[in-house]
């Protein structure tokens, strides 16, 4: 399987996982999906993974791991894509509901 496909079905299963409050399941797939944009070097792609544990970690109520997973994401899209996009956006207002 190409690793782009096999990166967008992780991210699907994990993110349908934590939304049946599956956490546990939800943060292996993302993680399984992390290591495959780092292997790939996908930086856009790992800051929109980082995003999704980040979720996933403040619905569990892990809100300090949550915040650090958004502050790896935030330098890969400014240094990739800069601060005028949607994805910038999304860590930002992330960033306050894990404060």
């Amino acid at each position: 399987m190409k690793p782009m496909m096999k990166l967008h079905l992780l991210s699907r299963e994990g993110m349908r996982a934590a939304n049946r409050g599956d956490h546990d399941n939800a943060l292996f797939a993302l993680h399984q999906a992390l290591l495959l944009t780092r292997g790939i070097c996908a930086p856009l792609h790992e800051a929109k993974v980082l995003c999704n544990i980040s979720l996933v970690l403040l619905m569990k109520g892990e809100n300090i791991a949550s915040h650090d997973h958004l502050c790896q994401a935030l330098p890969l899209v400014e240094n990739h894509a800069g601060s005028d996009n949607s994805l910038y956006r999304r860590i930002f207002e992330q960033l306050d509901q894990a404060a």
